[in-house]
């Protein structure tokens, strides 16, 4: 029983990590697309086109 605890909570702080991270990702993305939507429009446009 203490082993499955120890993996259970071992896997929930590996699935928070990647929350944690994903949720920094997601962050990173917003401020590049209003710092890139603010240098111009047309090249983001461009730019979500092609990825």
């Amino acid at each position: 029983i203490r082993i499955e605890k120890s993996i259970e909570s071992k896997l929930l702080k590996e699935k928070e990590l990647q929350e944690s991270i994903l949720l920094d990702r997601q962050i990173t993305a917003l401020t590049l697309r209003k710092k890139l939507v603010k240098v111009d429009d047309n090249v983001f446009e461009c730019y979500s086109i092609q990825s």
